[in-house]
């Protein structure tokens, strides 16, 4: 840990500073005001603002230095209006330093909260319409249409246009929720403070939007065929759940593992885990 007082320039250390963050040879600094009592006087800058861990020490860290120098400045004459002044909590605003050095407001809780909303979006889809495919398959094999079909279409094709269709149902659904997401935050827009319409429509841009999309399009289409091709392969509703509880599986684990990457995204296994198509 490196401290730095009163510095000759503080816009130039601090853009110093983000440049290191922005390289991760610096995790974070705290810039502290002159008046600890002013509003902003705590400011903290860093790569990853959603690890609560850190979050909470520093927090922790600068409510004990500040309750120890607001007893000094009182000299030790406390009362009960002095006690509760001294112990109020430090507000500390976080700052998201971006990759060319940028640093802007960020928030734990909403980037908590958009996180989980994404990963809702993106599995919830997967699993419900996934399972559909397979039970629908399974019915056409039960009840012999799957022989009428296939006099008249390959079996290519014939997969292609259950995926096409049950695909293109399951999106149709998804926007309606996301359509609907849309006119509701739009409602909202004017009660929320201004700050927080800021910090989501960040975490909403268009370049995560279209990564969001990507992805989801690419794996809504490969779990889908995968959910197709068990339906095609078994012939009871039992081998199908036993078949199906691997892939549910594959699911599952990054879903949980994603708690653990808000806070660590740039570890190994965060890194590890983005390479693997199924997750």
């Amino acid at each position: 840990m490196e401290v730095i007082t009163s510095p000759a320039d503080t816009t130039a250390l601090m853009t110093e500073l983000n440049r290191r963050i922005s390289d991760k040879s610096l995790f974070g600094y705290l810039l502290i005001g002159p008046d600890i009592d002013a509003k902003g006087a705590f400011r903290f800058f860093a790569r990853n603002i959603g690890d609560a861990h850190t979050l909470d020490k520093v927090d922790d860290a600068l409510r004990r230095a500040v309750i120890g120098a607001r007893l000094n400045a009182r000299q030790l004459t406390i009362t009960r209006a002095d006690l509760d002044s001294v112990t109020r909590r430090v507000p500390l605003i976080t700052l998201k330093v971006d990759d060319q050095g940028k640093a802007s407001r960020g928030n734990f809780g909403i980037v908590y909260l958009v996180t989980f909303a994404y990963l809702m979006f993106f599995f919830m889809p997967i699993i419900a319409y996934g399972v559909t495919a397979l039970r629908s398959v399974l019915e056409e094999k039960s009840s012999r249409i799957i022989e009428v079909l296939l006099s008249s279409v390959s079996p290519f094709d014939l997969f292609m246009g259950k995926i096409a269709g049950l695909g293109l149902v399951g999106l149709t659904q998804v926007g309606a929720y996301v359509l609907t997401g849309v006119l509701l935050s739009g409602y909202s827009a004017s009660m929320a403070p201004a700050g927080m319409l800021k910090d989501v429509g960040a975490m909403f841009s268009p370049g995560l939007m279209t990564l969001f999309l990507v992805y989801f399009l690419l794996g809504y289409t490969l779990y889908l065929s995968i959910f197709t091709a068990i339906g095609s392969m078994v012939n009871t509703e039992q081998e199908a759940q036993h078949m199906q509880q691997p892939i549910i599986f594959m699911l599952v684990v990054p879903m949980y593992a994603t708690f653990f990457f808000i806070s660590n995204p740039d570890s190994t296994a965060a890194r590890i885990v983005s390479m693997i198509p199924f997750f």
